[in-house]
């Protein structure tokens, strides 16, 4: 049989495999988290795969909060740290110390709630999770009871929330009630009455903060609902008067409509006749414009032989006299041969006579010799 292979680092791997399953929205969350289950299952890992396979998915408000734990702990750590100090300013209040503190310590927890919920709701939109009025507002519910519960950090369980968080309610006051220092026991009957009292005041001191609290959480939802049903009224009225609008703008352009159709008949009657007279017009320019184009073409296609005639002409002539000079050519040369000959003859001729002249003297040489001789 085939052992399962063992994980890497056994817990640590799965806890941040889950924490990543955490990190996704939650339209993402079931199918990973069901691919994760599938593939420990696959590996062997049984018990993992169970554990994974039972995992919620978080709801929308739990999705943002886990957003601010992962990604700004710092901002979620300071509106912990603003619970804790009004806590600690309605402990002191109840003491009957620094009471005048009560209200900046409130109304920083408030601040810190609301830029918290600011926050988380453009975390969400950046992961591309829609967050709507109602979304926004159970946001700003759940982070202001973590920040008033004393064990608001354990309740973020370390960024994998589930679901909205309850507002502490009186267990808190109640706890706060239980911090107060009571006096020393003594003997008699007036001081137990006056223990007996001031634990009194001190329950109606909670009870009035919760009151208070409770009285201004249902006047805020009752300003919220109010502005909501402005709203509602706003828009149904701007709606209304949107449809008047355009009723009224649909009745004026059927109006406009009616009246001008019959001056865009006449318009348009005045326009066929243009149009007509235009390309009764053009026809006739066109019937022009051919009959001057055929002439224009036979005018031309007339140069045209007169042209070529007269380049024949122009080319017989350059025949005739290329033969005219061929002849004068010719006869030049003929003569300049002819004058050689008749030179050549000359220098013949006084050769001759040179070799005659000489024989005639060597015959007269001879003769005078000769006679010499006979004398």
């Amino acid at each position: 049989m085939k052992r399962a292979r063992k994980r890497g680092s056994g817990t640590q791997d799965l806890d941040a495999e889950i924490d990543a399953l955490y990190a996704l929205s939650p339209v993402a969350f079931t199918a990973a988290r069901n691919a994760l289950g599938a593939r420990l299952r696959g590996e062997g890992h049984k018990t993992e795969a169970t554990k994974v396979k039972g995992l919620k998915r978080p709801g929308p408000t739990a999705f943002g909060v886990n957003l601010l734990h992962r990604q700004r702990h710092d901002d979620l750590e300071a509106l912990l740290e603003a619970g804790d100090e009004a806590r600690a300013a309605q402990l002191s209040a109840l003491k009957g110390e620094h009471v005048e503190d009560l209200r900046a310590a409130l109304d920083a927890r408030n601040k810190a709630v609301t830029d918290a919920t600011h926050l988380a709701a453009e975390l969400m939109r950046e992961a591309k999770v829609s967050v709507s009025a109602a979304v926004e507002d159970r946001l700003r519910r759940t982070l202001q009871a973590l920040a008033d519960s004393p064990n608001g950090r354990d309740l973020l369980a370390g960024g994998r929330l589930l679901t909205d968080v309850d507002p502490p309610g009186l267990s808190v006051l109640m706890g706060l009630e239980a911090a107060l220092p009571t006096r020393p026991r003594r003997a008699g009957d007036r001081d137990r009455e006056l223990r007996k009292k001031q634990v009194e005041q001190q329950k109606a001191t909670a009870r009035k903060l919760a009151e208070a609290k409770a009285r201004r959480e249902q006047h805020a939802e009752e300003d919220r609902e109010r502005a909501e049903a402005k709203a509602r009224a706003r828009a149904e009225a701007d709606e209304a008067q949107t449809k008047e609008e355009a009723a009224q703008a649909r009745a004026r352009r059927k109006a406009e409509a009616d009246k001008t159709r019959s001056e865009k008949e006449v318009e348009q009657q005045r326009k066929r006749r243009e149009a007509e007279q235009r390309r009764k017009q053009q026809t006739a320019e066109a019937k022009a414009r051919k009959h001057q184009q055929v002439e224009e073409t036979r005018q031309i296609a007339a140069l045209r032989r007169r042209v070529k005639a007269a380049e024949g002409d122009a080319a017989e002539a350059r025949r005739a006299q290329t033969e005219a000079e061929r002849a004068a050519a010719r006869a030049r040369k003929e003569a300049e041969r002819t004058a050689r000959l008749a030179e050549k003859a000359e220098q013949g001729a006084r050769k001759a006579e040179a070799k005659a002249t000489k024989v005639e003297e060597d015959l007269a040489d001879l003769e005078r010799e000769l006679r010499d001789a006979l004398r």
